[in-house]
């Protein structure tokens, strides 16, 4: 199951932010999109059962990076 993007409109106007970070729904990406002609960002982190997801954050970006577990 995933949220719903209402819901997350709903809390980022909430709490006066424009990004917001979770984990995990099996789905690892981040979404793009307009509350209030602002643009937001929804940034899911995957599962970690056969990949990790790391999230690199600069000060121009957020970069969602994804490595496939080693099996020995």
């Amino acid at each position: 199951m995933d949220v719903t993007q209402e819901e997350v409109a709903i809390t980022l106007r909430k709490h006066g932010v424009s990004a917001m970070i979770h984990g995990h729904t099996h789905r690892p990406k981040i979404h793009h999109f307009n509350v209030n002609d602002e643009a937001c960002q929804r940034i899911v982190l995957g599962d970690w059962y056969d990949q990790g997801s790391i999230l690199k954050v600069d000060s121009s970006q957020r970069v969602l990076i994804q490595r496939a577990f080693e099996i020995m």
